[in-house]
């Protein structure tokens, strides 16, 4: 299981350039902001009970044995990008982990994971405001890029619909500022209404 992991560690990055990623239409951008439409797309996802730091390698290591030929069918499937990670908000300290599955495979067609911690599941289509951001991932760190997303979501008038979602695009060794890591809160085009305090919204912890 090691050397599967660090293979697939390695795929993401040597074809950091040619990896697939999911698609969506750029609807606006301010650097190092953007508002993206994703049609529906399929993931497989894992949810983890740890320490956000933890849950996300835990996570990883499950859906790289699904798309490294742990499935009933004994295929392999190609490595995506980005690795997802949001909070379960159905469960305290529960972690959801995501792979988005390469476009060629429609949902009937992609085998069934052999463990049965990892899911197979379509994602509705969804607007997200997103703010794209290099080094670490450190909690410290999504807490500045959150403030930084909010702002840029109240100038917009959009409404926060969901947990933020987490998408890192790098193997762990990748240098702290050569990597490429996104914060992306789904949104609505209905406005948001000041809270209390007057202030704009508020996007949830991650």
């Amino acid at each position: 299981m090691a050397a599967l992991i660090a293979t697939a560690w390695c795929v993401l990055g040597t074809a950091a350039m040619a990896i697939e990623e999911p698609t969506f239409r750029l609807v606006e951008r301010s650097a190092p902001f953007e508002i993206r439409d994703y049609p529906e797309h399929i993931v497989a996802e894992t949810t983890i009970a740890a320490d956000r730091q933890a849950a996300i390698s835990a996570g990883f290591r499950r859906l790289a044995g699904y798309i490294f030929g742990g499935n009933q069918a004994k295929a392999s499937i190609a490595m995506t990008a980005p690795v997802m990670q949001a909070a379960d908000p159905s469960a305290p300290s529960h972690w959801v982990i995501q792979f988005p599955m390469p476009r060629a495979y429609s949902f009937d067609a992609l085998p069934k994971p052999n463990d049965a911690t990892v899911k197979v599941r379509r994602i509705s289509a969804m607007r997200c405001a997103v703010v794209t951001f290099s080094g670490l991932t450190q909690n410290g760190d999504l807490e500045r890029e959150r403030r930084r997303l909010a702002g840029f979501i109240a100038s917009r008038g959009l409404t926060i619909v969901g947990a933020p979602i987490l998408a890192r695009y790098d193997p762990p060794w990748t240098p702290w500022f050569m990597r490429r890591n996104e914060l992306l809160q789904p949104v609505s085009q209905t406005p948001e209404r000041a809270n209390k305090a007057g202030a704009g919204p508020r996007i949830p912890p991650l």
